[in-house]
């Protein structure tokens, strides 16, 4: 049995997606974007989580300074 390169035997019984087969999942630049898009979504995960850290930094910095605000109001009466 010969099988032809463009043969889809198992994933796309009706082969109406040949062209896509044959273009992109093949494809050795699609590969490389792929590896690109996940690096990109690692930075970005990483970089959220040093954003976040650094927000809830700030808050409990500000939280710590109206609760000592606040002591030292009552303090006053």
């Amino acid at each position: 049995m010969k099988i032809m390169m463009n043969d889809t035997i198992g994933m796309d019984p009706t082969g109406a997606f040949q062209w896509l087969e044959a273009t992109l999942l093949s494809s050795f630049i699609l590969q490389i974007l792929i590896i690109i898009l996940v690096v990109i979504a690692i930075v970005a995960i990483i970089y959220g989580m040093l954003v976040l850290r650094q927000f809830l930094d700030i808050y409990k910095a500000n939280s710590e300074k109206i609760h000592k605000n606040d002591d030292e109001y009552m303090d006053q009466l």
